[in-house]
């Protein structure tokens, strides 16, 4: 007749298997742990360069309005005629179509509240805001970059008008 025999190894665990028996359990884990520190350094890194890149638009365009246009303004209903604001309306809507950027716009302290000045936004937009516009809902730091005439980027934040970034450079006059 004929036999059948079946052969089992036995596994044998030497130090070696012992030692790397728990090696898979913890990389699991780590490799986890370190996509997910990778993903938040890559995030800040992001947040970072958008920072600086719009930081870097708000001061350009602070800086390439003359300041005798800023003089002839009064950030009021009246501004639309005056021929320094549409001047400078038009710059807004080229810059802004130019770099991609959805909203800019001016503002000014009036007596003890932030008022909205020309932008870059079409009236039938659903931000924009007619020139003299108060601003309801500025935050700390909308009054910061007033009191201490540095840039400042923040957000996102909510307001009245939706949830954004914001970069905002003052127009300093150097007189």
């Amino acid at each position: 007749g004929m036999w059948w025999h079946e052969r089992t190894a036995t596994p044998r665990v030497t130090e070696e298997g012992r030692s790397a028996s728990w090696v898979l359990p913890l990389a699991i884990p780590l490799l986890v742990a370190l996509g997910w520190v990778g993903t938040a350094w890559r995030g800040r890194v992001a947040q970072d360069e958008m920072r600086q890149t719009v930081l870097r638009h708000a001061q350009s365009l602070a800086q390439a309005i003359p300041q005798e246009w800023v003089r002839q303004l009064s950030f009021t209903a009246s501004d639309r005629t005056n021929p320094a604001f549409l001047r400078l309306r038009q710059a807004m809507i080229a810059y802004g179509k130019y770099l991609g950027l959805r909203s800019v716009y001016t503002m000014a302290v009036r007596g003890r509240r932030i008022v909205f000045g020309q932008e870059n936004l079409d009236a039938s937009d659903a931000l924009a805001s007619p020139p003299g516009t108060v601003y309801e809902q500025p935050r700390y730091e909308d009054w910061e970059v007033f009191r201490s005439g540095q840039p400042a980027f923040f957000g996102p934040f909510a307001d009245e008008y939706g949830s954004f970034v914001n970069g905002l450079a003052p127009v300093l006059d150097p007189s």
